[in-house]
């Protein structure tokens, strides 16, 4: 139910999420909130924004994705694809498929690296 504290609700895109009125948000702690959502179909990562209002309104921001060269996390080679960014919808199979040597000398002995991610 939209306005219920704790709850989420999902209309037009947007998803509101309702904390207690007697919570204080204090100036640089992390908050996490986490939900179950259905994936649609295959689809790109949509541009995804936050704003936040109550007793002081704060202006909608985009969120950097681990894709965006303004992400200061650590990047994995699914982060540099793209392939963790929200909502982006996938098809089924290997997301990430690679196959590398680590000698590219005339008779060196050698040997090859297949790398599946799914």
């Amino acid at each position: 139910v939209a306005g219920t504290p704790g709850t989420a609700d999902f209309r037009n895109g947007n998803i509101l999420l309702t904390l207690c009125s007697s919570e204080i948000i204090e100036r640089g702690t992390i908050y996490e909130f986490g939900m179950p959502i259905i994936n649609p179909g295959v689809q790109n990562a949509p541009t995804l924004s936050i704003s936040a209002s109550g007793e002081q309104a704060f202006p909608s921001r985009s969120i950097v994705t681990p894709s965006s060269a303004a992400y200061t996390g650590t990047k994995d080679k699914l982060a540099e694809a793209g392939l963790r960014d929200a909502l982006r919808v996938e098809p089924a199979g290997f997301l990430l498929r690679e196959l590398s040597q680590i000698n590219t000398l005339t008779n060196g002995a050698n040997t090859m690296t297949v790398s599946l991610i799914s």
